[in-house]
């Protein structure tokens, strides 16, 4: 399907809706699925979002937030014309990240302009049937304050999806997080800063076997290239080691108390379905962690070179 703008779409500042449109992608939890090949193994991955950021086109494929898991759909976004291109998603978190960036796009034009599809339908959310889906209809042309807080807007309407949004908007005050997730970070930076690492470690072989007890053994929805590309481009690194080994201890330390039952009967046989859904969400929280520069250093204090 293909959308645009009808009317005389018009913007002060073509970079700053690009650079917004990007913001609203990745709160909304857009992100580009692909494959990864390192050494002899090839990984499904989600990664950041493709930009050209020449022409000021963001291309994306499937949103992390999907309730029924990763749905591959490819689409695009031209700042420069306002052309939004993806396939049928239906209503789950992928058309409704769209929706917000029909909203943000409709709203920061300089003149009155609507999302439309082929036939010249409206589909944006300033359309009726969809407005009372978000409290954002400011009611006048978007100003500073309005873009300032559209993300986090945005980020509280997500929670209706039924995943939870991760650590995508946190500025590293530690009391902006609820006291369940401060707490747990508070202990992985704990232990971070006290284990040791075994003698003769081996990175990459224990990165391996990270990956493939989160696909096979937890079901995780989706591994993350960033986070892989770290740790392999990284892997002689101390403070990358460090991180690995208390990986490894977080996802061990839920089946170690049953030494008789292997992993997979542990999980199948005495863990319920809430706490397996709390360990998941924990375990997608340390990709994300790891993944990422700004979190790394607040939650590890690893400084980047």
């Amino acid at each position: 399907m293909s959308y645009h703008l009808s009317g005389n779409y018009k913007v002060d500042k073509i970079k700053d809706v690009f650079l917004f449109s990007l913001i609203i992608l990745k709160q909304c939890g857009m992100r580009y699925w692909t494959q990864k090949t390192i050494g002899d193994k090839t990984y499904d991955v989600v990664q950041f979002l493709k930009c050209d950021t020449e022409n000021l086109v963001i291309e994306f494929n499937c949103n992390i937030y999907d309730n029924a898991g990763l749905k591959i759909q490819e689409g695009s976004f031209n700042a420069r014309t306002g052309e939004l291109i993806y396939g049928d998603v239906g209503t789950d978190a992928y058309g409704f990240a769209m929706r917000c960036l029909m909203t943000f796009l409709e709203l920061a034009s300089n003149r009155a302009v609507q999302m439309v599809d082929d036939q010249e339908k409206p589909v944006g959310m300033l359309s009726p049937y969809l407005s009372v889906d978000m409290n954002i209809l400011y009611g006048h042309k978007m100003n500073d304050s309005d873009r300032a807080s559209f993300p986090y807007t945005i980020n509280k309407v997500l929670e209706r999806c039924e995943k939870k949004v991760l650590l995508e908007l946190w500025d590293g005050n530690p009391r902006e997080l609820p006291a369940e997730i401060r707490d747990l970070l508070d202990g992985w930076r704990a232990d971070y800063l006290e284990l040791s690492i075994p003698d003769g470690f081996d990175t990459w072989k224990c990165m391996e076997g990270i990956l493939e007890d989160l696909e096979k053994l937890w079901n995780i929805d989706y591994l993350d290239g960033d986070f892989i590309s770290y740790v392999f481009e990284n892997k002689d690194k101390e403070e990358v080691k460090r991180m690995l080994v208390l990986f490894r201890n977080v996802i061990d330390e839920n089946v170690k108390p049953y030494p008789e039952l292997t992993p997979r009967q542990v999980i199948d046989w005495v863990l319920n379905s809430s706490r397996k859904e709390r360990i998941r969400d924990d375990l997608m929280r340390f990709q994300e962690i790891a993944s990422n520069w700004f979190l790394r250093k607040k939650v590890f204090g690893i400084l980047e070179e």
